[in-house]
C-alpha cells in the first residue's frame, strides 16, 4: 500500500498531542510520522520534505503565520489541528485546508488523510508522495 510511503510531520507545542498523531497515523496506515515541536519542525522543514504536516493551530503564537509558511515549503499537504470548536470549519486565510479537533478521532484523521491523498489528489508517478529517484534529495 502507498500509504505506507507516507512521510509525516506531526507539530504541536505539547509533543504528547503529536505522539498521537503519530499513533493514530502509524497504526492505521503504517507511516513514517516524525514527531516535533514548533522550534523543532522549523529546523527540520529546512532539510527534510514531507508528504503531509499535522500543524497545531494557536490564535495566540504570534510566529503561526511563518510556521504554516514553512511547513507548506517542506510539505506536500498540510491538516491543521485546533483545540477550539469555532475553528473546525476551517482557519481564516487558509481556506480550503482540513481541520481536524483534538482531542482526535482516529477515524476522522484517518479519513481526511485518505481523501488527501486519493487517486483525484494523487496524480503522477509517485502518486503525490516523495520518491528517493525522482523527487529532490531532501526528500
Amino acid at each position: 500500500m502507498l500509504m505506507k510511503r507516507l512521510k509525516v510531520l506531526a507539530v504541536d507545542s505539547q509533543y504528547l498531542i503529536g505522539m498521537d498523531v503519530e499513533r493514530i497515523l502509524g497504526d492505521a496506515f503504517g507511516c513514517a510520522v516524525t514527531v516535533a515541536t514548533p522550534l523543532i519542525a522549523k529546523k527540520l522543514v529546512r532539510r527534510k520534505r514531507y508528504d503531509l504536516a499535522v500543524l497545531n493551530f494557536c490564535e495566540s503564537q504570534l510566529d503561526f503565520h511563518a510556521n504554516v509558511d514553512l511547513v507548506r515549503g517542506s510539505a506536500s499537504h498540510l491538516i491543521f489541528s485546533v483545540a477550539d470548536r469555532d475553528y473546525v470549519s476551517g482557519i481564516p486565510g487558509y481556506e480550503g485546508v482540513p481541520v481536524v479537533l483534538k482531542p482526535f478521532h482516529s477515524e476522522t484523521l484517518e479519513t481526511i488523510v485518505m481523501s488527501l491523498f486519493n487517486p483525484a489528489h494523487m496524480a503522477g508517478p509517485n502518486h503525490g508522495l516523495c520518491d528517493r529517484f525522482t523527487s529532490p534529495p531532501n526528500c
